[in-house]
């Protein structure tokens, strides 16, 4: 007993004094003292080390502090400042939790439809959900009515949530307060885990240790509760990010459903596990509608990455020796092994590393501690850190950031399980092993501690000192703290314009988050413009759509936007040029504008509703594919052109998500030669007039001949068209225009009436009729040259107007002859009035024009 060694400790001490009758009553009032001492001490050290309360208060201030000091200074700014950046993922992580929490109880249809990316049918299923951190946050901001103090501590209170649920469950793994202590530390405060602490959705996995702790109650109850609780926590963490997710399911398989069947098996009790399916059921119906959001708004905008953008995020060996840019004593490091992108930074330090080593050696060779075995426990472990160092690697093993043909395990899961599919940054399965090492390292201090022969002073002891080395070698720079950009004119403005569909013009990246945060706070929107983890497709089309924008579109635009359903345009008037502000100013003059207000900095325009139905169906458009000729067995990029000829504006039924199109080839005894489906993006309006150009994937017949290919999409005829397919051979372009030639045909109107310095629509379509390719070293271009029309008939050329218009190879890849590319371009004005002629040719730069006849626009130019 602990009493026994301070009894030993305080007689010792009393034996020391001078005896005698003049200290007989000092002797005795000594005697009652040292009593009275060893009373009190018996009892504080049996409430330290047989109690738990002081110890686990004693831990969470320990962790508390860290915290505060980790976060230093954002408390002292937590009511008005935001961290890391004014306008980065913070400010959006902020405005979706905000969303969620007045959207919850208050419309809980529309959670998550979200307050931007209005027409994406589920704007929140583009990026993590958060749900796990309402609990947190949500209360505080009802109670403080301030959403960014709300924040602030939320992220402030992550760090030691993270550190109290690992002390949780390694206290109940292990039985060391100690080793607990230890475990939290790393995983609140290692430094792979300051790596990713500033996307608030990755701090926040205290979910994840909890999938351990139900686990170890379950694996040594049996109990379908515990099964259900840890089942639950997966889910939690799911909702909360997705990859945190994804690595709690690997933490579940190992420590819950693994021991469950093994204890199936061998107890051969069938019914036994009927509770454990019935609890895991339970807990997981309410998060279907989720997961089938996240499958449909996939789905619906082609979501999954791209494979090579999966390789840019994930990590080469050597990025576990880079460190986050916070650590104060490892800028060697940094400098040696830099990386591309932050997010690649896993490096978990040297001394949680260490300690998990020790955790490897006494789990494997002296793996009993207390009455626990951890042997069991400690290769799931090393197995967990090996399979999170091997997915972080990516689909192929990368050296010195080339890609190599060697294919990785992770590969085989991004091809055949969707979730993997969403997965962007692979980096971050380093946060599984960043798990396993905390683990581990709390077995490594609790095997130390238990081998300790004075516990009532080495074993806290040993617990403040790994603490300790744990929190220097993370010990951070200050937190980057920002306030909060704010315009409340704008404020004002939004509120009286009311709620309602609203686009923000110039719509860019750069200003989204803050406009994202403005309308939520004050109930305005739902935007159109946004931000998230998955760009909507639809984003760039309304980007594209209001910049550079002409007086003769203005019209059609806004029967397009009315259409669209859009109620209010915000013109930043600041972000414009003087040429581009003109042209708003005349679009708020239009018929189509129940009401305009004005600020210092910008423009708001209410639109009224579209008096007449849009057109809707496939039918109301003419389409066509630019192929008349094509190699047999081909695959590739074509031009789908969809011209809306009607003076209506035209939407795609039901919506603007991303279609499959039915393609079906037959030859002219109507023998079906070839079918596929294809995936299409279709406008999220077209104007009256209007052409639009979008990619299409075509494969063609291995069977040369004449076809005819019919493309159907939503159950209705889209198009109808005749094409070749021959093995005719195809030249290679050898520096010379000899073989370049094109049919070019004038999609845009070929009479201008314009003013002065005005912007005019050029959209040409160009048939590849020669017998080379277009491909990127022939640098082909659209081109025009200007001519002044003379009194006396003749012609004067004016080059300072000439202008180009490049062929997007990256996109389409080479055009071989038979195929065609949609060029779409501005005309600008001249700055003197007068007559003019616009030739309109193809030419390959530096090198020749097509030699072929232009096409001719005449411009009127008035002053």
């Amino acid at each position: 007993m602990v009493h026994g060694y301070l009894d030993t400790v305080l007689v010792g001490t009393y034996c020391t004094w001078e005896t005698g009758p003049k200290h007989t009553k000092l002797l005795d009032r000594t005697g009652l003292l040292n009593q009275s001492l060893l009373k009190y001490l018996d009892r504080a050290t049996d409430w330290w080390f047989t109690g738990s309360r002081l110890w686990h208060l004693t831990a969470l201030m320990i962790y508390g502090a860290a915290a505060l000091i980790f976060t230093y200074p954002l408390l002292l700014v937590a009511g008005s400042h935001i961290t890391y950046k004014p306008d980065g993922d913070q400010l959006f992580l902020l405005s979706v939790l905000e969303w969620e929490r007045t959207t919850l109880f208050t419309r809980p249809a529309h959670l998550f439809i979200g307050n931007f990316y209005f027409g994406s049918g589920g704007a929140l299923f583009g990026s993590d959900l958060l749900l796990g951190l309402l609990p947190i946050y949500a209360p505080i901001a009802w109670i403080t009515q301030n959403p960014v103090l709300a924040y602030s501590l939320t992220h402030i209170g992550a760090y030691a949530l993270n550190a109290a649920a690992m002390y949780m469950a390694v206290l109940a793994l292990t039985g060391s307060r100690s080793g607990a202590l230890t475990a939290g530390a790393i995983f609140a405060f290692g430094p792979l885990q300051l790596a990713y602490a500033s996307h608030l959705q990755l701090l926040a996995a205290w979910w994840l240790p909890l999938v351990l702790l139900f686990g170890l109650r379950f694996r040594r109850t049996g109990h379908w509760v515990d099964f259900g609780l840890s089942t639950l926590m997966v889910w939690i963490q799911f909702a909360t990010a997705v990859h945190l997710g994804v690595i709690a399911a690997f933490v579940y398989t190992a420590f819950v459903l693994a021991p469950a069947v093994r204890n199936t098996m061998v107890n051969r009790e069938i019914r036994s596990c009927l509770p454990l399916i019935a609890a895991a059921v339970a807990v997981s119906l309410p998060f279907i509608p989720i997961v089938q959001g996240y499958l449909a708004f996939s789905d619906a905008w082609k979501a999954d990455r791209d494979i090579t953008e999966v390789q840019f995020w994930s990590v080469q060996l050597r990025d576990y020796l880079s460190p986050t840019s916070r650590l104060r004593w490892h800028d060697l490091l940094a400098e040696r092994f830099p990386v591309p992108r932050g997010e690649r930074r896993v490096f978990p330090g040297v001394i949680p590393p260490m300690m998990a080593i020790l955790g490897v050696t006494a789990g494997l060779l002296r793996p009993n501690i207390g009455k626990r075995s951890l042997r069991t426990t400690t290769v799931v472990l090393i197995a967990l850190g090996i399979t999170a160092v091997l997915f972080s690697l990516g689909p192929n093993w990368k050296r010195h950031e080339v890609v190599s043909d060697i294919d990785l395990p992770y590969r085989l899961l991004f091809e055949n399980l969707p979730v993997f599919r969403a997965i962007r940054v692979v980096a971050r399965f380093s946060l599984l092993a960043h798990f396993s090492i905390a683990v581990l390292a709390g077995i490594g201090v609790a095997a130390i501690a238990q081998r300790s022969s004075h516990r009532w002073l080495t074993t806290p002891l040993i617990g403040f000192v790994a603490v300790a080395l744990i929190l220097f070698e993370s010990w951070p720079e200050p937190l980057p703290a920002f306030s909060i950009p704010a315009n409340r004119q704008l404020e004002t403005a939004l509120r009286e314009a009311g709620p309602g569909p609203t686009l923000f013009v110039p719509v860019t990246g750069n200003a989204e988050i803050p406009r994202l945060w403005m309308a939520t706070r004050i109930g305005a929107g739902p935007l159109v413009n946004g931000y998230s983890g998955h760009i909507w497709q639809q984003y760039w089309y309304f980007r594209d759509a209001t910049q550079g924008l002409m007086a003769s579109e203005l019209t059609g635009l806004a029967k397009g936007f009315q259409a669209y359903g859009l109620r209010t345009l915000v013109i930043d008037r600041q972000k414009l040029g003087e040429r581009d502000r003109d042209v708003w100013e005349t679009f708020a003059e239009g018929p189509w504008v129940e009401a305009v207000v004005r600020t210092d900095q910008h423009l708001l325009i209410t639109l009224y509703n579209l008096t007449e139905p849009a057109l809707t169906q496939w039918s109301d458009l003419q389409a066509e594919v630019l192929v008349d000729r094509a190699s047999p067995s081909a695959g590739f990029v074509g031009t789908l052109l969809l011209h809306n000829p009607s003076t209506r504006p035209w939407i795609p039924v039901k919506d603007s998500r991303v279609r499959s199109m039915h393609v079906e080839w037959t030859q002219d005894n109507d023998d079906g030669a070839l079918s596929f489906s294809t995936n299409v993006l279709p406008p999220p309006f077209l104007r009256p007039g209007q052409t639009h150009a979008t990619e299409v994937h075509f494969f063609t017949p291995e069977k040369v001949g004449h076809y005819r290919v019919r493309v159907t999409a939503d159950d209705a005829l889209v198009l109808t068209q005749k094409i070749v397919i021959d093995s005719s051979p195809i030249e290679p372009f050898a520096g010379s225009a000899d073989g370049l030639l094109a049919t070019l045909a004038l999609r845009s109107t070929d009479e201008f009436d314009a003013n002065v310095a005005s912007l005019l629509p050029l959209h040409v379509d160009a048939m590849n009729i020669g017998r080379k390719s277009w491909t990127d070293e022939a640098n082909i271009r659209l081109g025009w040259r200007w001519y002044r029309s003379n009194s006396d008939g003749s012609e004067t050329e004016i080059p300072a107007y000439e202008g180009r218009v490049p062929l997007l190879g990256h996109i389409y890849g080479e055009i071989p002859p038979g195929r065609g590319y949609a060029f779409a371009g501005q005309l600008r004005a001249p700055d003197e009035p007068g007559d003019y002629v616009v030739r309109v040719s193809m030419l390959s730069e530096l090198l020749a024009w097509f030699d072929i006849d232009p096409i001719e626009v005449r411009v009127f130019v008035r002053s």
